[in-house]
This record gives structure tokens, sequence and C-alpha cells, in this order.
């Protein structure tokens, strides 16, 4: 085992021990970090310089990945170089000046930006579900998920950390979905205002006034409101 395998599984089991990932966000690290040493075959992580690190990343950006895709890779890659700056195996992260590519918000045909942002500050911030229709509106706005998607959503799918949401689509199909600024403030602000009783990671994410999972009918209304 080269010291770059050995590295990379020290990483991940850091990840899933010590700040208890969970099993699918870390085989996306993974998958990052495999791709990442099966492209740039340097055998010691100290043979990764800035230079590498940058023919790398151009390489990922001339086979037109899109941005989701980059941001995740370059998150991925920028964390493992982090851990290893701070247990002291490497002196510099070769990856540090690299910034995630910007993730344009979706934007339905149908509906244009300004109309979008009329819908979002339609919430009424004194309503006492102020902050969960707005972490409605931001999750199917901002990741596209579906309503179905949305009702079935728990804090535990939520990786406000590493910035995406684990979906459960159809067919029990998943799917990391890149989660922005803008949703994910709006998570932080719907859990912050959940009910005590209702703090369970097995919880659905977004309750109704009774503190039950939403139907799809009941959810629909929150978003024609």
């Amino acid at each position: 085992m080269d010291t770059v395998t050995a590295r990379i599984e020290d990483f991940l089991q850091h990840l899933q021990l010590e700040r208890g990932l969970s099993d699918n966000t870390v085989q996306a690290y993974r998958t990052d970090l495999a791709a990442m040493q099966q492209s740039c075959r340097v055998k010691d992580v100290t043979g990764y310089t800035p230079s590498v690190i940058a023919t790398y990343f151009t390489g990922l950006s001339k086979l037109g990945r899109k941005p989701a895709t980059l941001a995740r890779k370059i998150s991925s890659i920028k964390h493992f170089f982090e851990y290893l700056k701070q247990t002291g195996v490497i002196r510099d992260n070769p990856a540090h000046v690299y910034a995630a590519p910007r993730i344009a918000r979706y934007h339905p045909d149908y509906l244009s930006p300004e109309e979008i942002e009329s819908i979002i500050k339609a919430v009424d911030p004194k309503s006492v579900s102020a902050a969960r229709d707005r972490a409605v509106i931001e999750l199917l706005y901002g990741c596209g998920l579906r309503l179905s998607e949305l009702i079935d959503l728990r804090p535990r799918d939520i990786e406000l950390e590493a910035g995406f949401v684990r979906v459960t689509g159809k067919g029990s199909k998943q799917r990391l979905v890149p989660l922005g600024r803008f949703a994910g403030d709006a998570v932080v602000a719907c859990l912050d205002s959940r009910p005590r009783e209702a703090d369970s990671d097995s919880t659905p994410l977004i309750l109704n006034r009774f503190g039950k999972k939403f139907s799809r009918v009941g959810l629909w209304q929150v978003v024609k409101k």
C-alpha cells in the first residue's frame, strides 16, 4: 500500500469515526480522492504540489464537469489535504487557493428570477411557520427537490458542513445535491424553530402545524400560499 492510499484511508476513518459523517458522504469523499489518486499517479502525499493539483483541476474543467461536480471534488480534496496539514503530515495545503465554482440557483423556465424572489419574499417573517416555509421554498428552488423528496427529507440527510443533501428519489435511488448558502441558512433556521419534541434525526425536517409529516397536498398548499 503506497502512502497516498494509506493517508486516504486514515482520513476516511477520521471522517467516519471522529466526525460522524454518514456512510454515503464518506463514500463520496472516497470516490473523489480515488479519482484524484488515479489521475495524478503520485506515490507520496508530499508529492502533491500546487502545480499537480492545478493540472488535475484544469483537466476536470476541460472534461466539461458540471459546477456542482467540481465543487464537490474541490471540497473533498481541500478537506483531505487540510487534514494532512493539521496532523503534521504535510506543511502546506496544495489546494488551499482553490474555491468551489459558484453554483447558480436553479431558474425554472416558466418563472423568472424576479418572480422566484417575490415568492421567497412573500413568506411572512412574523408567522410562526416563517422559518419552515422559507426552508420549503429554498430547498425546492435552490436544490431542485420534488415535493415528495422534500416531504421525506430528514435532518440526518443534510450534511451542512460538507454542503450537500442526500436525496432519496424515485426507485429509492439516492443522490447527493449541493446545498447552497441560502438553502443552508434556511435549513439551520428551520431546525432551530422546530419544537423540542421533534428534535430527532428520524423526524422529517418539514413538519405541519401538528408536528407531523406533511402530505403532498398539504405541502403544496404551503407553496401555493
